[in-house]
């Protein structure tokens, strides 16, 4: 069961942030780009694919890269991941303005 694996990894990178005097626990973005490619398979949302490929695009310097590979062949995520790079690439249009 997808769901049940993806409960297990989520979490991992979790971090908590102070707000109004209680700890929130935050996902990092690397479980959030997990997730919305599990989604996007599961439904075949190519919304949660863009906002995937966003998220890589703009945090790319800052995520745990072998974190998310390592995820992406335990998931058997490798196409979503690959429409998720392919997205998050600056297309030629916007490299010639």
């Amino acid at each position: 069961m997808p769901g049940a694996i993806l409960d297990r990894v989520l979490g991992a990178l979790e971090s908590e942030v102070h707000l109004v005097g209680t700890d929130v626990p935050v996902a990092s973005p690397e479980d959030v780009i997990i997730a919305k490619m599990e989604w996007a398979r599961m439904g075949e949302s190519a919304r949660q694919l863009e906002d995937a490929a966003k998220m890589l695009r703009v945090r790319f310097r800052e995520l745990d890269h072998e974190y998310l590979e390592h995820w992406v062949r335990e998931l058997n995520l490798e196409m979503q991941w690959t429409a998720v790079q392919n997205a998050a690439r600056p297309s030629a249009d916007a490299t010639e303005a």
